[in-house]
């Protein structure tokens, strides 16, 4: 049963680890790169587009028509239609309006992020690190 578990934990991680795109469009140093979504650090502005993986954490800075689907990590069934934190009351509209979250999926639009968190930092790494620990003896 444990050997059950700990492969199911490694399937786990290994797909949340999946969940994020290979490369982003990204603006760093007033120059616009697209790099690899594992050289992404906080502060670097990235570029979404409908059916870009979202690379790392961050704070929406600007939006036309952003939805993502956050199930992977929430279980919503319905695309999250994300603003920019300036528009962003916090109030009934919704705490997180204006956060996008590592692996989870634009569905529909364009925006832009400030990166706040990467690699375990991020709510995904978390989780990840949290079910390799529950998978140790």
């Amino acid at each position: 049963i444990e050997v059950c578990n700990v492969r199911k934990a490694q399937i786990s991680i290994q797909s949340l680890h999946n969940m994020v795109s290979a490369k982003s469009l990204v603006l760093r140093d007033s120059s616009l790169l697209e790099i690899a979504a594992s050289l992404i650090v906080p502060d670097d502005i990235v570029y979404l587009t409908t059916g870009n993986r979202v690379p790392a954490d961050g704070i929406v800075i600007s939006s036309s028509g952003l939805d993502i689907d956050e199930s992977p990590m929430t279980g919503e069934s319905y695309p999250v239609h994300k603003i920019c934190y300036k528009e962003a009351d916090g109030g009934s509209s919704g705490a997180n309006i204006h956060r996008v979250v590592s692996g989870t999926l634009v569905v529909q639009g364009n925006g832009k992020f400030a990166v706040t968190a990467t690699g375990l930092k991020t709510e995904m790494g978390m989780i990840s690190e949290s079910v390799k620990g529950d998978e140790e003896p």
